[in-house]
């Protein structure tokens, strides 16, 4: 039987246990126009959303967030702002919560608040 202190213990993994991957030949080129780095290139409009679905709207970062719950938790927020902050950077956000804490609902509420106000300055 194994104790708790045995069963959270990390162990080194054992050489068998990775298996080099065949490295697979990259896919024809197409001719295609390459994007420039940092540019979002629209093709269409997105999937109208209605607004008047959200049950809280938030301006952060003069952005408008639609939420659909009543109010988000202090760490929903911090990630919507963290994501907000990283749109407008051009940067990586790397966000890390515990598990039940609503990062899937902040991130998607912030990323799609901005791309709505980017669509909108075109």
């Amino acid at each position: 039987e194994m104790s708790a202190d045995q069963a959270y213990t990390l162990l080194p993994p054992k050489p068998h246990d990775f298996k080099p991957q065949q490295q697979q030949p990259p896919p024809p080129q197409q001719q295609q126009q390459q994007p420039i780095p940092g540019l979002v290139t629209v093709h269409r409009m997105p999937y109208p959303i209605d607004s008047s679905r959200a049950k809280c709207r938030r301006t952060m970062m003069g952005v408008e967030v639609l939420f659909p719950f009543q109010q988000p938790l202090p760490a929903q927020t911090a990630v919507m702002v963290a994501v907000l902050r990283s749109l407008e950077m051009s940067q990586v956000c790397l966000v890390e919560s515990p598990t039940g804490t609503g990062k899937t609902v902040a991130l998607l509420c912030a990323a799609l608040a901005w791309q709505r106000r980017e669509l909108q300055r075109l």
